[in-house]
């Protein structure tokens, strides 16, 4: 999935959701999340619970 720059969307029918993420990462390698990491580590388990 994506490692790069940070911006994301996910639509997911299943659960009705509509996720935009903006971050700045500008091509860091050096970053412990991703913003796809973010998302499966804490929202979307959020979500399903």
């Amino acid at each position: 999935m994506p490692r790069k720059w940070g911006q994301i969307i996910i639509i997911d029918k299943q659960l009705d959701l509509v996720l935009v993420i903006t971050a700045g990462n500008y091509n860091q390698n050096n970053l412990q999340k991703s913003s796809w990491d973010i998302y499966l580590d804490f929202i979307y388990p959020a979500l399903t619970n």
